[in-house]
């Protein structure tokens, strides 16, 4: 769970872009008073967000691999010493460390190289 809350950032302050587009829309048809924002403003702020997140998200993502040799000798993750490598927990948590990657850091990097 501390994993999954630390990688999660960039995809709820999309969704929260988006649905403060949806609400500015719905209140548009009642006031004029509410801000209009375009599609293209609210990508806009999303790749703002993104890139402004990137480093630490894919710090956050790639935290999974920095194991380290405990003094008790056992191999741990750094950032949660709590959890031994090569263990059945630690492999569990390797595809949502590879679905983050592919989402969250290869494909940020990808729409900004296009």
């Amino acid at each position: 769970l501390q994993y999954v809350s630390s990688i999660v950032m960039i995809p709820i302050a999309c969704m929260g872009f988006v649905l403060w587009m949806i609400v500015c829309r719905g209140l548009r048809k009642i006031t004029d008073r509410a801000p209009k924002f375009s599609f293209f403003e609210i990508l806009n702020a999303i790749g703002l967000v993104v890139s402004a997140l990137f480093v630490g998200v894919s710090a956050s993502v790639l935290r999974l691999v920095d194991c380290y040799m405990n003094p008790s000798g056992r191999r741990t993750i750094r950032a949660m010493p709590f959890v031994q490598c090569d263990t059945s927990e630690y492999f569990a948590m390797m595809p949502v460390m590879l679905c983050a990657l592919l989402l969250l850091v290869v494909g940020p990097m990808a729409v900004f190289a296009w």
